[in-house]
């Protein structure tokens, strides 16, 4: 590999030590087991449909390292490929932010990328040339991004975003405007801010329920509190709260989906609530 610039970098979490490479060219390595002594480097850009373009940003879903999207930062080509195999295969999830199919015409330049899987969903980010996009579904080349902070953030040139997974924050990194923060949006609201009389967790409703459902909660004090949901096996499958809340009432929705995003399979599952010391278990059943 004399002579290739290597434009971007990326190192999984879980499993741990695969690390993606691009090049100033189009090309995509994978490298697994990266932290032994003489890793093997895959080509996964060969005959993929990848196109000829600078890879400004490889970002890898933090839950599953066969999972990643690929940024090409080069006007007047496809920007946007996401894998769901390690690289085996890439497919095109551009979108609305191409003006033509082929990448061609006024779409803009696409600069980085992040998966955030947070309160029972995965956002996907991308920076771009006139601003900060997001989507919570890949659709292939139909995916629908929205722009974030357009009041903020604006149109300006999103370089780099960066996430933290316990409580979902992101920044955003601009050319000329500065830094940007905010927190993924979820699916859990405070419907009342009067102080209840006891901490408690209702039983979800429907029950059994298809392909949503809702969860009740209530905090007398100010808490630092986590709504997890489990399988029979006591695997986390879901994370729908994280945060510290205030007293007050809570209602939480499950969508089925695990924290990468996936339809989980029919059964029995936990939703399990912690504030403090104290703890509430209901049992749910996804039929579907």
């Amino acid at each position: 590999l004399n002579g290739i610039f290597f434009s971007t970098i990326a190192v999984s979490k879980s499993p741990a030590n695969r690390v993606y490479v691009g090049t100033s060219g189009g090309r995509i390595y994978r490298i697994d087991n990266a932290n032994t002594g003489q890793p093997a480097m895959t080509d996964v850009y060969t005959g993929k449909g990848l196109p000829i373009g600078n890879v400004s940003c490889i970002a890898i879903d933090p839950t599953n390292a066969d999972k990643a999207i690929a940024v090409f930062s080069n006007y007047n080509i496809i920007s946007l490929f996401s894998t769901a195999d390690g690289g085996a295969t890439w497919g095109n999830i551009s979108g609305n932010l191409e003006q033509s199919a082929d990448g061609t015409g006024n779409g803009p330049s696409c600069r980085w990328a992040a998966v955030v899987p947070y309160g029972g969903k995965t956002t996907y980010f991308v920076g771009t040339s006139t601003g900060l996009y997001s989507t919570t579904t890949l659709n292939s080349a139909s995916t629908a991004w929205s722009q974030e902070g357009a009041s903020t953030i604006g149109n300006v040139v999103v370089n780099m975003i960066d996430y933290r997974l316990l409580d979902g924050v992101v920044v955003v990194a601009t050319h000329g405007v500065g830094t940007f923060s905010s927190t993924v949006a979820t699916d859990v609201q405070q419907t009342s801010s009067v102080q209840p009389k006891d901490f408690a967790l209702e039983q979800n409703y429907p029950n059994p329920f298809n392909p949503s459902t809702t969860l009740r909660y209530a905090l007398q004090t100010r808490s630092s509190v986590t709504l997890h949901i489990y399988d029979l096996m006591g695997r986390e499958v879901s994370t729908l709260v994280n945060d510290v809340q205030d007293a007050g009432a809570y209602r939480a929705v499950w969508n089925g989906n695990s924290s990468t995003g996936a339809a989980v399979a029919s059964g029995s599952y936990y939703a399990v609530l912690e504030a403090g010391s104290q703890k509430f278990v209901r049992k749910m059943i996804l039929m579907k």
